[in-house]
């Protein structure tokens, strides 16, 4: 369900996949966002996450795997590597990121540009744009 109300991100998980010469498998879905209601044209792409199942709790965190299905509140990102606002153009730090809270036993959780298979472990989320 998309709020009438404020900033939302909906992602559809679409598969896992594995490379050989990688030790993980990766979820792979398309995002979408929307501002009260609407959606944001040219705001959509795809995401990668851990594999899963998803699992918000300390076993979940331990394991990186990616977290459960659900709603979770959105917040500014203020650290070194990812920010909301005031990050870097290009491939400088920090780059672009926002928040995901209430997720648990899960802390952390950025989403972020990506590059390669995840480019991070955990609690983030990469995506690209279409």
């Amino acid at each position: 369900m998309i709020p009438s109300k404020g900033f939302c991100i909906v992602l559809q998980r679409v598969r896992q996949e594995k490379r050989t010469n990688k030790a993980f498998a990766r979820t792979v879905g398309n995002y979408t966002c929307f501002w009260d209601g609407a959606e944001l044209a040219g705001l959509n792409g795809q995401l990668v996450e851990q594999h899963g199942p998803g699992d918000n709790t300390k076993v979940g965190k331990a394991n990186h795997l990616r977290i459960h299905e659900g709603t979770y509140r959105l917040a500014i990102q203020d650290g070194p590597k990812y920010r909301t606002f005031g990050y870097s153009e290009g491939t400088r730090l920090p780059k672009p990121g926002i928040l995901v809270q209430d997720a648990g036993d899960r802390d952390g959780i950025v989403i972020h540009p990506g590059i390669d298979y995840v480019s991070s472990i955990g609690s983030h989320l990469s995506y690209s744009n279409r």
